[in-house]
């Protein structure tokens, strides 16, 4: 794997946060407010093959394999957070379910393989000389399209954390990949909805823009 210091950080300290995780989302809102949303998402787009990259422990495969009509598969490059899934999930949901891969280069998976790619609060801990190649990698093996919900351009974050973090303009270089981005709106006032949409297959983004307004709302 890339001797990158936040890839490393990542790949020894997944048993730390399988709770910290559960930690946090009693005291932060926005982890509840990601949840409602993506499940909001996907429920419309059932039925639906879904890949989530940077999935961690699992924290939203968890409840999204049981949103009717969606085979939801994660893609982590440590090991030691997919083995936080088995916190929860048995040995052969999590064989059939989970793929490690390395953090740059190619995804060990084909083309358009998944009808739709998610990231959530992940592209923040990879590096920017890396970000293109590992959206161009959602693009190839998304059929439908590619999501995220990360931190909006200009929000202020902790670079040194896990021995790295930064704010990338999703838009931006979802553009210098020749694709158009739409950032639809804030899922919390730190985060905020883009997706890029293929095959001639767009997402309602009239109801995405209703679904995120009424979660402003209620963060509020």
């Amino acid at each position: 794997m890339m001797d990158r210091p936040n890839y490393a950080y990542w790949q020894a300290s997944g048993a730390y946060w399988t709770t910290e995780y559960e930690r946090r989302r009693l005291e932060q809102p926005y982890y509840l407010l990601q949840e409602l949303a993506w499940m909001a998402i996907f429920a419309t787009a059932a039925p639906a093959s879904v890949l989530e990259l940077g999935c961690g422990v699992g924290r939203h495969l968890r409840y999204l394999r049981d949103v009717p009509g969606i085979t939801i598969h994660g893609a982590d490059q440590s090991p030691t957070m997919l083995e936080g899934v088995r916190s929860w999930a048995d040995a052969d949901w999590a064989e059939q379910h989970l793929t490690l891969v390395e953090p740059t280069g190619r995804l060990p998976f084909d083309d358009n393989q998944f009808d739709h790619v998610f990231s959530c609060e992940a592209l923040i801990h990879v590096h920017p000389d890396d970000l293109a190649g590992r959206l161009a990698e959602m693009h190839r093996v998304a059929r439908r399209g590619v999501l995220h919900i990360e931190p909006a351009p200009g929000v202020l974050i902790h670079e040194g954390a896990h021995d790295g973090s930064w704010c990338h303009d999703l838009v931006a270089t979802w553009a210098g990949l020749g694709h158009t981005a739409h950032a639809i709106g804030n899922v919390c006032q730190t985060q905020h909805l883009v997706i890029v949409t293929k095959a001639g297959d767009p997402m309602d983004e009239t109801y995405l823009r209703q679904l995120l307004s009424r979660l402003v709302a209620l963060e509020h």
